[in-house]
C-alpha cells in the first residue's frame, strides 16, 4: 500500500512542467538565449540523475522569482547560498552548493589604485554588483558610505565596458562573468592591463525550494554526478571560462 502511494505521488510530481529560474543570465555561468552554462549544466544535470527533466527555464527578478516559488508557481530558483531575503515569509529549503562565484574588484593597472586598502572604495567611482554593500563585509560597507560615486546594478554584463571605457575606476564583479563579457565586448584586450583583488570569500551557489522531494532528489542527483565524473566533466568543458581565484 506505501509503495502505491510513493508511485502516486511520484507520477503526480512528474506530471506537469518542472521549471527553476535564475535571476539573471550571466555567462559563463547560464547563457539564457542558449540555454547553456556550466551552472545551469551541472543543474540539469543533477536533475536528470534523480529522473527528473528540466522543461523551463525562467530569467527574472529575485523577489519575483521567490514570490513564484511561494506560490508553488515554479519549483525552484538559482541563488547565493547565503541570500535568505526572503525565506522566512517563503518556508524555503536550500540545496548543496552547486559550484562557486569569486567576487574581484577590477581596475586598470595605469590608474594605480591600491585596492588592498579599503579607503580605495571611498574615493573612486566604483560600480558593483547588487547587493555588494552588504555581502562583502562591514568593513567595506563601511568604507563605501558615503561615497556619491558607489552604485550597484544586477546587470554585471555591462562592468567591462564601463571600466574600459573608463567611465568607473573600479568594478566589483564575479571574475568569470567580468572576463568572459570582457573577451566579447574587446577580444583584443591586454588583460596584463588590468589588476584584480579578492573581495573576500568565495560565494557558494545552489537552489531554493519549497519542496522536500524535489530536494533530495536534487541533492542525491548532485552526488551521483560528483562520484560517476559527470560533474567534472562539465567543469573540463567550461575550463577556459572558469577560474577559481581572483
Amino acid at each position: 500500500m506505501l509503495n502505491k502511494i510513493f508511485f502516486l505521488i511520484f507520477i503526480s510530481k512528474l506530471s506537469f512542467a518542472f521549471s527553476i529560474a535564475f535571476t539573471n543570465s550571466m555567462p559563463p555561468y547560464y547563457m539564457g538565449k542558449d540555454y547553456m552554462g556550466i551552472e545551469l549544466e551541472i543543474i540539469r544535470a543533477a536533475f536528470k540523475a534523480s529522473s527528473i527533466e528540466l522543461d523551463q527555464i525562467r530569467n527574472i527578478n529575485y523577489k519575483r522569482a521567490m514570490t513564484l516559488l511561494s506560490k508553488n508557481e515554479i519549483h525552484a530558483v538559482v541563488d547565493n547560498y547565503s541570500n535568505d531575503i526572503y525565506n522566512g515569509q517563503t518556508g524555503v529549503l536550500q540545496s548543496e552548493p552547486t559550484l562557486n562565484y569569486f567576487d574581484c574588484a577590477v581596475s586598470l593597472k595605469e590608474k594605480r589604485i591600491n585596492m588592498s586598502d579599503m579607503k580605495s572604495f571611498s574615493n573612486h567611482s566604483v560600480w558593483a554588483f547588487k547587493s555588494a554593500r552588504d555581502v562583502l563585509g562591514e568593513d567595506f560597507k563601511t568604507a563605501i558610505e558615503g561615497n556619491a560615486l558607489y552604485s550597484e546594478d544586477h546587470d554585471q554584463l555591462l562592468q567591462s565596458k564601463l571600466l574600459v571605457n573608463k567611465r568607473v575606476d573600479i568594478v566589483i564583479s564575479d571574475k568569470n562573468i567580468f572576463m568572459y563579457q570582457l573577451k566579447k565586448d574587446f577580444p583584443a584586450f591586454d588583460t596584463k592591463k588590468l589588476i584584480f583583488q579578492s573581495m573576500g570569500e568565495k560565494t557558494p551557489r545552489n537552489l531554493k525550494f519549497k519542496d522536500t522531494y524535489y530536494l533530495k532528489s536534487f541533492n542525491e542527483g548532485l552526488k551521483k554526478i560528483k562520484s560517476n565524473g559527470v560533474y567534472q566533466k562539465i567543469h573540463d568543458n567550461y575550463k577556459s571560462f572558469y577560474t577559481t581565484e581572483c
